[in-house]
C-alpha cells in the first residue's frame, strides 16, 4: 500500500506524454497571453479611427494578425502619402489664420512628411509663398539673406 500512496504524489500523465503540472501550467500560459492579446487589440481599436476600425476588424483575429494588417494598409501607401502632404503643404496659405496658427500648421505638416522618412527641401520657401502682402516686407528681407536660412525641424516657429 505505501507504494500506491507515492504513485498518486507523481504527476498523472495524459496520452500525448504531458504531465498534468505542464497541462495546467500550459493553461495558465495561454492564458495570459490571452488576457495580454486582448489588451493590445483593445489599445490599437482604441489608438486608431472608428471608421478603420471596421475595415481591419476581423473575427478570431490574433493582435499579431491585427498589427500586421495595419502595417500592410500603411507600409505601401507611404508614397500616396507624401504626395498629399506635400499638396497640402504647396497649397498652405495664411489667408484667415493668425502667423501662429499658420506656423504651427505649416510645422504640422512638414513634420507629418519627416514622419513618413521624406526629405523635405525648401521648407522656408514654402512657408514665405503662403504668407499674404501683409508680410512682404519681412518676405523680401528673407529671401536677400545671404546665405539663405536653411530651416530645420528644431527651429521654433
Amino acid at each position: 500500500m505505501h507504494g500506491a500512496n507515492s504513485l498518486k504524489s507523481l504527476p498523472q500523465f495524459q496520452s500525448n506524454g504531458a504531465s498534468d503540472d505542464t497541462t495546467q501550467s500550459s493553461r495558465t500560459e495561454d492564458t495570459q497571453w490571452t488576457r495580454i492579446d486582448g489588451l493590445f487589440k483593445l489599445w490599437i481599436y482604441g489608438t486608431i479611427s472608428q471608421s478603420f476600425v471596421t475595415t481591419v476588424l476581423k473575427k478570431k483575429s490574433t493582435g499579431h494578425t491585427l498589427w500586421t494588417c495595419l502595417k500592410n494598409q500603411f507600409w505601401d501607401n507611404k508614397e500616396v502619402r507624401a504626395i498629399q502632404i506635400e499638396h497640402e503643404l504647396h497649397n498652405l496659405n495664411i489667408s484667415a489664420l493668425t502667423i501662429h496658427e499658420y506656423c504651427q500648421e505649416w510645422r504640422k505638416l512638414s513634420d507629418l512628411l519627416s514622419n513618413i522618412d521624406v526629405a523635405v527641401c525648401a521648407l522656408v520657401m514654402h512657408m514665405l509663398n503662403g504668407l499674404n502682402e501683409k508680410f512682404d516686407n519681412i518676405v523680401n528681407v528673407i529671401k536677400q539673406k545671404s546665405p539663405f536660412h536653411r530651416l530645420t525641424m528644431s527651429d521654433p516657429c
